[in-house]
């Protein structure tokens, strides 16, 4: 009898033990998460009661790759357990579900919600800053239902990664704004992201930065005998070869002013032009009042000209004529920006104004004009007897003892030099030592500006 009641106490005590056992459960603390696509997910899993041994839990998941394990050590009543999630662009549900292993049971399931990266994008396309002075970059952020939890800093950065600001974003506002000082060394273009963590939620958008006080070029200081002429070329090529006449009885170059349109319509004269030894310059795409154009719309009419004369004749222009003198601030950020100088005139020969017949045209660009040292002219390629004109007027700055030249050389001349390159853009032909080695070969000493 006594022999019997030892086996039976041994028998109940393992199936008390085995009981036990089967008697722990691990259960999600919460049936529900949410999280924004890309970020890492931390879910909590409880364990009652405690197990004696370390338990190794095994989850599936319906909408991630692959299963996952944790191991919860002996004693201890919940661990956490942490998964990446995928950059996802519409809301989507996963399912977790716990599975029974080696002394537990798993029971439970846990749906994950993924959610979107917030919809940020620039509120402008283009930012226009000036040196010393505060700005803000203004940003659009949408999409209701983001969670953002935790991390809600976003960071403005440059092509370079550097961070410029940050900003904090709250749901559920639209707006959010970096506020930025530009630096001296942020002068000319940059490109601008927005970054949340490591994720970039918006590319593409633009800073342009000016020196405070730029202004755009309509002559140049200096007291040697030297002016510059920029001729405008916006629709017409048919005086073409009686203007490179005209300059080669002269011996003469300058600097033609070309719309985009112009190069395409008329890409033969516009390497003639340039094969003669004349500067080519920017004038927009399609001659538009700049000022009037919106951010972006007005950085593409000063680009896509810049990028046709590329393609067509293997040049990257330096200078940027605006059509009528539209110009402000902004436009003189862009076109600086861009690698080339804003240029205007401080003389005409107003042979764009139909009330001038082509003899007070000539008046008006010699013995009407203030002629000084360091003057721009300007005239236009298209206009009545535009040669006659021409020829005139060198004739009589000749005359007076002046030396002609394209607008790039008459600025390096006088001590003067012109905006960098951007990284965007290859210097085709004008490359920085262009014109102090055109002038060098023409005996024109450079000064030298204290």
């Amino acid at each position: 009898m006594k022999k019997w009641f030892c086996a039976l106490g041994m028998m109940l005590a393992l199936l008390m033990s085995v009981a036990l056992a089967d008697g722990v459960k691990v259960t999600f603390a919460e049936k529900n998460g949410q999280i924004n696509g890309g970020y890492d997910y931390t879910m909590k899993l409880n364990v009652s009661p405690a197990s004696d041994k370390d338990l190794t839990v095994s989850l599936t998941c319906d909408g991630l790759d692959g299963a996952y394990s944790v191991v919860i050590p002996a004693g201890q009543k919940s661990t956490m357990l942490t998964v990446p999630t995928q950059v996802v662009e519409e809301r989507g549900k996963v399912v977790f579900e716990l599975q029974s292993g080696d002394g537990y049971t798993g029971a439970g399931k846990h749906t994950l919600t993924i959610q979107r990266l917030p919809n940020v994008q620039f509120y402008l396309g283009i930012n226009f800053g000036t040196v010393g002075k505060k700005m803000s970059v203004r940003m659009t952020v949408t999409n209701s239902s983001t969670i953002v939890k935790g991390n809600n800093t976003f960071q403005l950065r440059d092509d370079k990664g550097t961070v410029l600001a940050e900003a904090k974003w709250s749901n559920p506002s639209g707006d959010m704004s970096f506020s930025i000082t530009p630096t001296a060394d942020m002068e000319g273009y940059t490109r601008l992201s927005v970054w949340l963590g490591d994720r970039c939620v918006a590319d593409g958008g633009y800073l342009t930065v000016v020196a405070k006080g730029q202004r755009a070029v309509k002559n140049v200081e200096t007291e040697r005998k030297l002016v510059g002429i920029g001729m405008d070329c916006g629709f017409g090529g048919k005086n073409t070869d009686q203007v490179l006449e005209v300059l080669a009885k002269h011996n003469t170059n300058i600097t033609f002013f070309m719309t985009g349109y112009f190069v395409r319509t008329f890409p033969e004269e516009s390497k003639r032009v340039l094969a003669a030894g004349n500067e080519i310059g920017d004038h927009t795409n399609t001659h538009p009042q700049l000022t009037k154009e919106r951010p972006y719309s007005m950085m593409r009419q000063i680009v896509f000209p810049a990028e046709t004369m590329a393609e067509t004749l293997g040049v990257s222009p330096r200078l940027m004529r605006p059509p009528y003198g539209d110009v402000n601030s902004n436009v003189i950020s862009v076109s600086r920006a861009e690698g080339m100088e804003c240029v205007l005139w401080n003389m005409s020969t107003k042979d764009s104004i139909g009330k001038y017949t082509v003899e007070e045209c000539i008046k008006n660009g010699t013995t009407r004009a203030k002629l000084a040292p360091g003057n721009i002219l300007l005239c236009h390629l298209d206009a009545n007897h535009s040669w006659e004109i021409l020829d005139a007027v060198l004739t009589y700055y000749e005359e007076q003892g002046y030396t002609v030249l394209p607008i790039s050389a008459l600025i390096y001349a006088t001590g003067g030099s012109l905006p960098p390159m951007p990284s965007t853009r290859e210097a085709l032909l004008y490359t920085d030592d262009y014109w102090p080695n055109w002038l060098a070969e023409r005996g024109i000493e450079i000064e030298t500006k204290e």
